[in-house]
């Protein structure tokens, strides 16, 4: 094989320049290591400050939530007296519509009433069903509001 002039010479060069870059690596790697150790040794002031800072927005955050989780159980308690006592006119409410059609199946019966008197309880028993139907609403939106608040709390 031939000789070419200079071929060692760039050899050596890379070389040379591979080996400082790596020098320079480890130069910035003890660099930085020297400066993070002489931070700590020293003790920031600032971090210190920053910290207590901080520990104090916690404490903050932390009475905040606990404050409207609190809210959160009095109205999910509220929500159960709420549907309690739905459930509890609702089967009142039940109760005289079943009353109320019995007492249309004996006029009915006895057919010797008024049809205006018949009329008075078809309105009624219809009027009984109506506040039936808006309170199982109701209650179909307080069971909502209870899920997603206690979704919320977990």
């Amino acid at each position: 094989k031939g000789w070419v002039p200079g071929a060692r010479v760039e050899r050596d060069l890379a070389s040379a320049k591979d080996e400082f870059s790596k020098a320079k690596f480890i130069y910035l790697e003890l660099a930085t290591k020297n400066e993070f150790v002489r931070e700590l040794m020293e003790g920031n002031s600032s971090d210190n400050r920053n910290l207590s800072e901080m520990e104090e927005r916690l404490a903050q955050g932390k009475a905040g939530l606990k404050k409207a989780k609190g809210r959160c159980n009095a109205v999910k308690t509220e929500i159960d007296e709420l549907i309690t006592k739905t459930l509890q006119q609702q089967e009142t409410l039940q109760a005289e519509a079943s009353e109320l059609q019995e007492y249309l199946d004996d006029i009915d019966a006895s057919s010797g009433a008024g049809a205006s008197e018949v009329m008075m309880v078809e309105q009624q028993i219809v009027e009984k069903q109506n506040v039936l139907q808006k309170q199982e609403e109701d209650m179909k939106d307080l069971a909502k509001q209870r899920q997603e608040l206690e979704a919320a709390i977990s």
